[in-house]
């Protein structure tokens, strides 16, 4: 996924790019949403309720339970498997369906976890995905995001290189950072 990322905002035309989380993503996880979304693909109800059970079992703090109405089990073997599926129905497929058919130019999207980057070729589809983030995740219960820039202007930062403005900026995304080099004009 990591090199597909880099090799996009080399290769590919990207101009924007919009990077975010979902703050106490695993916390937050709509449990209602969740069982909808399982039981969109497991037809075996017991196995539905044993993750309803899992769900709601709780937390052991101080010597007492907290049992919970959202959120995945912290620690939990299930929680990265499910907090996979949910993303999968709320961002994965809203992006591939939605915001790139709808985009002008090329958008391209990748995920790990709860962090994401977006990647666009026109300010107005960065901007208009950023919206929709804002727009779409109100019924999920989300304080959406943690960490959101304003769409980065990798394009900008380009034509800076080429003009002999360029600045060391870039885009931070799980681990990796996109910087461009001044001596060739390109990022890395």
């Amino acid at each position: 996924m990591f090199g597909c990322f880099g090799r996009t905002i080399q290769q590919k035309r990207v101009s924007y790019v919009v990077e975010s989380d979902v703050k106490r993503f695993f916390d937050k996880v709509n449990h209602e949403w969740m069982i909808k979304f399982l039981r969109h693909r497991i037809g075996d109800e017991r196995v539905i309720r044993l993750i309803i059970r899992m769900l709601k079992s709780g937390i052991l703090e101080d010597g007492l339970v907290h049992a919970s109405e959202e959120g995945t089990p912290q620690g939990s073997i299930l929680s990265p498997l499910l907090s996979n599926i949910y993303l999968h129905y709320v961002l994965d497929l809203w992006f591939s369906r939605r915001v790139s058919r709808q985009s002008q130019g090329e958008a391209y999207y990748f995920r790990f976890a709860d962090d994401f980057v977006a990647c666009f070729q026109y300010r107005d589809d960065a901007e208009s995905f950023q919206r929709g983030l804002k727009d779409g995740s109100k019924g999920l219960g989300w304080n959406w995001p943690r960490r959101r820039r304003d769409a980065s202007n990798l394009g900008g930062l380009l034509g800076g290189m080429r003009t002999g403005e360029a600045r060391n900026e870039g885009v931070h995304f799980s681990g990796i950072y996109a910087l461009l080099r001044e001596d060739q004009g390109r990022i890395l």
